[in-house]
């Protein structure tokens, strides 16, 4: 609150912001350094006769610390504040373990999910039975070589459906289907496409979710043919969490 006696109210925040003019020169840099350390004093304001509302309210204070370049690109530190001199409320980071700590991140990114449902094939390439067009039966030969800019694009490639739907506009058909394997979520609540979530079948019986038996990834950054969730990476916040006491015993020592 907007007040001089101290303490912080229910539902509120204090934020406390130091921005270095320039961290182009690492020298210069905090990442030059090997630890950063802050203390943090929790003092015990129910004692302060001067605070007429801190005893009626007894919600949990935490203290949250950011380093980093922007708002993109940081680490963040959650904890609780306990009453005093504390030493869980002192911050001790090494900043050399927390650089090694993210290079798994680095070299195995989170993968992004491909949720064009089951079949595997968005709207404009389904076929109506459950699965894909393929290049054959996706085109008419006539129709296509009377488009001047497909003729002087294709050159004697093969090109993939995908690609090939860039030149063929199906709405002026007049038997169009917008959806043609009905599996859309808006329209089919059992649908698998543009659900939000990653959608599986486990064909062959063996309690593993394999290539060929769910969605995709739209980059499939460890190579196994299907969409993974990465286990450090939060999607909803979008960012990637170390909350193990053994990843972070010896980068945050005080962390919990």
């Amino acid at each position: 609150p907007d007040s001089l006696l101290g303490g912080i109210a229910n539902d509120h925040a204090v934020l406390i912001k130091n921005t270095f003019p320039s961290l182009g020169n690492k020298a210069d840099s905090y990442f030059a350094y090997e630890k950063m350390e802050m203390f943090v004093h929790g003092g015990d304001p129910t004692f302060d006769s001067r605070c007429n509302w801190c005893t009626v309210d007894s919600s949990e204070v935490d203290l949250l610390f950011r380093i980093g370049k922007d708002d993109k690109n940081y680490y963040e530190i959650h904890q609780p504040v306990y009453e005093g001199w504390n030493d869980r409320n002192h911050i001790d980071i090494n900043i050399d373990k927390l650089t090694q700590l993210k290079i798994p991140t680095t070299e195995s990114p989170a993968e992004k999910l491909s949720d064009v449902g089951l079949d595997g094939c968005t709207n404009s390439i389904e076929n109506g039975y459950g699965g894909c067009l393929d290049t054959l039966t996706f085109i008419n030969p006539d129709t296509v070589l009377t488009l001047i800019t497909f003729s002087d694009y294709c050159n004697n490639e093969i090109l993939s459906p995908d690609t090939l739907g860039n030149y063929i506009t199906f709405e002026n058909c007049t038997d169009f289907i917008s959806d043609p394997n009905n599996d859309n979520f808006d329209d089919n609540p059992n649908g698998t496409e543009d659900n939000d979530r990653f959608d599986y079948k486990d064909i062959n019986g063996d309690g593993l979710i394999t290539a060929g038996e769910g969605e995709l990834a739209i980059e499939d950054f460890n190579g196994d043919g299907i969409y993974t969730v990465h286990p450090t990476y939060d999607y909803n916040n979008k960012l990637y969490v170390w909350n193990n006491p053994e990843d972070i015993s010896t980068t945050c020592h005080h962390c919990r």
